[in-house]
């Protein structure tokens, strides 16, 4: 039996970035993934989206704010 998955994708970046554009991330219905679209609070704000993406099956694009619009650290 196959398992239901979602794919992240890092379509734009600015600034220092810490994955290029074109970088992946895997994660399927348990939570377990494979790749990287980023690091620390980020990449678990992935892995969450894209655990909504399995639920209901919507595709979406994320954007996070400039460093210098971002109010807290994560």
């Amino acid at each position: 039996m196959g398992r239901s998955v979602a794919i992240a994708t890092v379509v734009e970046t600015f600034g220092s970035a810490p994955r290029p554009v074109g970088s992946h991330l895997v994660v399927d219905e348990a939570g377990v993934f494979c790749g990287s679209v980023s690091g620390g609070c980020v990449e678990g704000e992935v892995v969450t989206a894209a655990l909504d993406v399995i639920e209901d099956g919507a595709p979406r694009l994320r954007q996070r704010l400039r460093p210098k619009a971002r109010r807290g650290l994560c």
